[in-house]
């Protein structure tokens, strides 16, 4: 009788989700995940304090200065609290979160985000000289093992064979698009006027990286001053495999210092207003970067959320796509600077038409490429989870 009111008690406590991040400032998709699994159940933000920027308010913070203490720390945390259901965001937690399923009874998700298969590939080529691919089967093979032992993963949007080998674990798995949520879009009266007399600006917002057409970039704001366009570029994100050093090291390379500002971090909020601001937005990916060979559609926000700030934007790759589909804007082919400039100095030309292409983005982010459309894959994979 004892052991029976004991489990009552169990069954009645409120069921409480871990979501857990070795990051500081959670990403935006964790962020909305959580909220998802608010819905049924009560959520803690876990996250490693390694900035005194960006900290996610009322988040549980882990200090620590390396992985391994964090890793530690993460695990004595997790003993202590016996979440019901944790869902995590890296590969490197995996071992750990699957320990943590056997201990403590937890639902363990995992939240794949890009290629972490392709980083440990990277990392043995770096050590032991092994190639890139035939390090990433290595790490996949490893990789599908391990998530057998979890209850149920996410994933960002893949070409078919990567999903394809994710399903193979068995697991229930559900592809979710990066978007942004409806629910968050500031007016659209905050844009810059048509004809006005404020500055002009082009932004990039995202990590900073040669994968993402830095070089390009800053080629092409000298390229419109030098035509007389009067017009800036504002960088905002960190850095990624890049020194501040090797960064404005390039801009003055580029001979284009007075023509770029540079924003390390900045709130997602103060993000999208400067994102309304500017007379266009920049997303270009190396095709021959492996990375982004893997990724599909969808896979990445950046796109959608310049569409929804109504901005025209210029995109490549996988990404740009639904931007010429849309008609928000342009796309343009990585390595063809010309039509690249092309594009800029038509939105500069004819704010009128890229005034209607910021529209048209955003339109079809309040109807199609939204987070309240996309979320319901989420709840189908939680609620599948719970009651397994």
């Amino acid at each position: 009788m004892r052991k029976r009111r004991g489990k009552n008690r169990q069954r009645d406590r409120e069921k409480v989700a871990g979501v857990v991040s070795v990051a500081n400032a959670v990403p935006k998709r964790m962020l909305q995940l959580a909220g998802v699994a608010g819905e049924a159940l009560r959520v803690e933000l876990v996250c490693w304090k390694r900035f005194e920027r960006g900290n996610v308010p009322d988040a549980v913070l882990v200090e620590a200065c390396s992985f391994k203490q964090y890793a530690i720390k993460l695990i004595k945390l997790l003993c202590a609290k016996r979440y019901d259901l944790i869902l995590f965001d890296e590969l490197r937690l995996l071992p750990i979160m699957i320990v943590m399923g056997k201990l403590t009874g937890a639902r363990i998700v995992y939240n794949r985000q890009e290629i972490p298969t392709l980083a440990v590939a990277e990392k043995l080529f770096s050590i032991c000289g092994v190639p890139v691919k035939q390090g990433k089967r290595f790490a996949d093979c490893i990789e599908i093992s391990m998530m057998k032992r979890v209850h149920g993963a996410l994933s960002i949007p893949l070409v078919d064979a990567e999903v394809a080998k994710l399903k193979k674990s068995g697991i229930p798995v559900s592809v979710v698009w990066n978007l942004p949520e409806r629910s968050g879009f500031l007016p659209l009266s905050e844009r810059r006027p048509v004809d006005g007399d404020c500055e002009r600006y082009f932004i990039y917002a995202g990590e900073v990286a040669w994968e993402y057409g830095l070089r390009s970039i800053l080629k092409l704001v000298r390229y419109l001053n030098m035509d007389g366009y009067g017009v800036k570029l504002l960088l905002v994100g960190r850095l990624w495999k890049l020194s501040g050093e090797e960064l404005f090291s390039e801009i003055n390379a580029a001979s284009c210092n007075e023509w770029v500002e540079y924003r390390e971090w900045v709130p997602y909020e103060e993000a999208l207003k400067l994102m309304r601001g500017a007379c266009g937005a920049l997303a270009l990916t190396d095709p021959y970067y492996e990375k982004f060979s893997y990724m599909g559609e969808g896979a990445s926000r950046k796109v959608f959320t310049y569409m929804s700030a109504g901005i025209p934007v210029i995109a490549g790759g996988a990404f740009g796509k639904i931007v010429e589909e849309e008609n928000a804007g342009y796309f343009v082919n990585y390595h063809d600077f010309g039509e690249l400039l092309e594009s800029a100095r038509d939105l500069l030309s004819n704010e009128g038409t890229a005034r209607k292409m910021g529209d048209a983005g955003r339109r079809a982010i309040v109807e199609k490429y939204n987070w309240e459309n996309e979320q319901d894959k989420v709840k189908k994979l939680l609620s599948e989870v719970m009651t397994a």
